[in-house]
């Protein structure tokens, strides 16, 4: 029999502003095939190209050490933003080992598979749908076995897994935290808690992934699992769900287990606002809960509309001011812009309610504006494409050519795609800049808003890479002098000084107090 060898990789992410992350599916596909009697191998190049590794290096290594395996089996996770890297990695490794078997799996995969395979057959053998956790371990066994066989040629589909307490235990010791503990934005460790939403927003594919169904693991089993990361030094967990807020009695028992357990670490979640119960929240505060991303995604009503969002604004926003003010939970907003549908007036009022919520609570509140993208298997994506809609290619660092395929093939890279209705705002002001604008220099920012407007605003800094000489051009451009309060509030913010002690016996003028920021929109 042949030498065998799987293995698990993770491509780049080709996403400039992608963070990295702790790569917690590629743990999870690692451990589903401990119990294969095979060599297995985990190569995480996203990481390693962080770390500044070069991208043609680690492919030379990879593909040497293929090369010389008599049969290797090779996953690779893909989800939209990885499609090409991925396609691109099968191409080099089938070129240098044909005997190779190349299996991909993700989301990046699971809505297009049959596109992929008729375009792209000759390259990938596999595409695993669904659960790997169930997919790889049994498609692995089956080709070792030279009995590897599909309903649809190349297609593997399982039904989903009802008790999520079936997945193999994370071995997140294969793959040491430590490690990514030592890279920027890798705060919190993955835990996964469960899957699935029951909403229908038309930006989002996951409740069509998971066929709109909510599960969640055992509380114990999710206990166990961070407990094991404590003993491996962790003491930041993030439990992964897509609404882990969709049953509040799970999240209380959760909470109440991990105190009672005396489980102490901080963590951090993701939900809706409107699911969120207020009542539970002093429980969460004392169980470590220390951070909640929120997807509000727009500032108008109209916005929530086109998007399907069903988010009540008002109250939502009601509940984020009061966790952040009332508890030690920092809370990070997600905002969309550039939907299908989105306009001028819709995406000023999300903006200026991104900037209100930052300056109402500097310290406690992160804000994301994110550029919509059409990840494939959407409501937006799929009738933007039916009706031929404008879409226009991002520019990413490709090469020319997987430029030409994702040209080519619209359906396919669907992400690599931006609809072309409020285009021509990207295009005149350099909105990528805005949450480094936005969260380094909250004060500055809501003063310039109510001075100048917001699209006078926006073309400040896309005249110059220097905040403060584009702060300072704006101000002169209308003939004044920097205002005292702006000058204070600036200093602070952008040049990290203190503001000056007060002279005894007298007040102190003009200078930056940390409640002024809060002060300005009233």
């Amino acid at each position: 029999m042949k030498q065998a060898k799987v293995f698990i990789i993770r491509p780049r992410v080709l996403v400039a502003e992608e963070r990295e992350s702790y790569p917690l599916n590629l743990v999870a596909v690692l451990s589903s095939v401990e119990n294969i009697n095979v060599e297995k191998r985990v190569v995480d190049i996203d990481f390693l190209y962080r770390q500044g590794a070069s991208f043609s290096a680690i492919c030379g290594d990879l593909l040497a050490e293929i090369s010389r395996i008599g049969l290797p089996i090779v996953g690779i996770s893909v989800n939209d933003a990885a499609l090409p890297e991925a396609l691109y990695l099968a191409e080099r490794i089938k070129e240098r080992a044909k005997n190779s078997r190349i299996v991909l799996g993700g989301p990046g995969v699971y809505f297009n598979s049959a596109g992929i395979m008729a375009e792209f057959g000759h390259l990938v053998d596999y595409i695993v749908r669904g659960e790997a956790e169930r997919t790889f371990p049994a498609l692995v066994s089956g080709i070792l076995k030279g009995k590897a066989g599909e309903p649809v040629p190349g297609v593997i589909d399982f039904p989903a897994v009802v008790r999520m307490d079936d997945y193999a235990f994370p071995q997140y010791d294969r793959l040491p935290p430590s490690l990514y503990g030592t890279g920027p934005g890798v705060e919190y460790i993955p835990v996964l808690a469960g899957a699935g939403c029951a909403n229908q927003c038309k930006y989002c594919s996951t409740s069509n992934f998971w066929g709109h169904k909510v599960r969640y693991k055992s509380v114990e089993r999710v206990v166990r699992e961070i407990s094991f990361l404590k003993s491996l030094g962790v003491s930041k967990v993030e439990l992964v769900h897509d609404n882990l807020f969709h049953d509040m009695t799970y999240v209380g028992r959760l909470a109440g287990t991990l105190m009672r357990g005396g489980v102490r670490v901080s963590w951090a979640c993701s939900g809706r606002a409107d699911d969120f119960d207020m009542a539970a929240a002093p429980l969460l505060a004392r169980a470590g809960c220390r951070r909640i991303f929120w997807g509000i995604e727009s500032g108008s009503e109209k916005g929530l509309r086109v998007l399907n969002k069903r988010l009540p604004l008002e109250s939502s926003v009601r509940k984020v001011r009061k966790v952040s003010e009332k508890y030690p939970v920092h809370s990070q907003l997600s905002f969309i812009y550039n939907f299908p549908g989105d306009d001028l007036e819709s995406f000023k009022r999300t903006l200026e309610l991104a900037f209100r919520l930052k300056s109402e609570n500097p310290g406690k509140v992160q804000v994301a504006l994110n550029n919509f993208l059409a990840l494939s298997g959407a409501v937006f994506t799929r009738n933007a494409l039916l009706k031929k809609s404008r879409y226009l290619i991002r520019q990413m660092n490709l090469g020319p050519t997987f430029a030409k395929r994702v040209a080519g093939a619209r359906e396919l890279f669907s992400f690599f795609y931006k609809p072309g209705n409020i285009t021509s705002l990207g295009e005149k002001f350099r909105l990528t800049r805005l949450n480094f604008v936005l969260n380094g220099f909250p004060g500055t920012i809501a003063v310039l808003l109510r001075k100048y407007g917001l699209l006078d605003t926006l073309r400040c800094f896309q005249k110059s890479e220097d905040l403060e000489v584009a702060v300072r051009a704006m101000v002169r451009r209308d003939g004044d002098a920097l205002p005292g309060s702006l000058t204070d509030i600036f200093r602070f913010e952008y040049l990290g000084a203190v503001p000056p002690a007060r002279p005894a016996g007298k007040k102190r003028t003009g200078c930056w107090r940390p409640r002024t920021i809060q002060r300005i929109y009233q």
